[in-house]
């Protein structure tokens, strides 16, 4: 019985009695925290009560890098950007291919008019039909 006694005193008592924290910040800039108080003269801690009683289970907040508002904002501005970049390099590649096939068409003519026998025309006319093909048809 006095066992008993004992035990159920223990487990009352246990849940009064605090253990003392001590917080304090040592000269190299570290925030220490001990059971026991500083040993040098460290005239700056603090005493931190240590019961749990005084603990709460709230959760804490989610933090969010980016609201969802300016994550939309971005990847419109990213999309718009996308889209820009894609605009100019089909304006650049159309240019480009225009200049081909006018390149292609003279190479014509100047194969019509010098004859067929020439290979000078005949391989002008080859190259920039190759240029043309791997410049424009590919890439479409």
């Amino acid at each position: 019985m006095a066992k008993i006694i004992i035990l159920i005193s223990t487990l009352l008592l246990s849940n009064v009695s605090t253990a003392q924290i001590y917080k304090w910040v040592d000269p190299e800039g570290n925030t220490i925290y001990s059971e026991e108080p500083p040993e040098t003269n460290q005239k700056n801690y603090d005493r931190i009560d240590g019961s749990l009683n005084n603990l709460s289970s709230t959760e804490a907040p989610k933090y969010n890098a980016y609201p969802q508002s300016q994550r939309k904002n971005n990847n419109q501005q990213q999309r718009q950007t996308n889209l820009k970049q894609l605009q100019e390099k089909k304006a650049r590649l159309e240019k480009i291919c225009d200049r081909l096939e006018k390149k292609v068409k003279r190479a014509e003519q100047t194969l019509r008019a010098r004859g067929l026998g020439d290979k000078w025309a005949r391989e002008n006319k080859r190259k920039a039909q190759a240029e043309l093909t791997d410049e424009c048809w590919r890439k479409r």
